[in-house]
């Protein structure tokens, strides 16, 4: 599986020190969620499907929500990686927490993927 993925290694080392621990274990997934907050609370995004002949799309209600899934999932990854794996007694759930929200972030982006192209060929 290593050679598939290679940028994904779920049991990779972090050095422990406060800036590994609080920036990139409390400080950039709070920005992640502070991002996803207005999608969930409105419960609406807008974003552009395409390159050169963009779409507008806009996502109500559930695909909405499963959008700011694909905030949420890479900073639950990130907050397991950088906080969890360097607490003694978070470690051992840290690997499943990364594992939970790399699949919960592949399926969220699939759902969004495909609700984008529902709603650009419907409307």
């Amino acid at each position: 599986m290593a050679e598939l993925l290679p940028a994904i290694d779920l049991d990779s080392f972090v050095e422990d020190n406060p800036y590994n621990r609080w920036g990139g274990g409390v400080v950039l997934p709070s920005v992640l969620l502070l991002l996803s907050a207005p999608i969930l609370w409105h419960q609406r995004t807008f974003f552009y499907l395409g390159k050169h002949n963009t779409v507008p799309v806009t996502l109500t209600g559930f695909d909405a929500v499963v959008a700011a899934l694909c905030i949420l999932f890479p900073a639950l990854y990130l907050h397991c990686h950088f906080f969890w794996s360097l607490n003694e007694r978070l470690n051992p759930y840290a690997f499943a927490g990364k594992l939970l929200s790399a699949l919960g972030f592949a399926v969220s982006v699939a759902y969004t993927a495909f609700a984008a192209v529902r709603y650009a060929f419907l409307h």
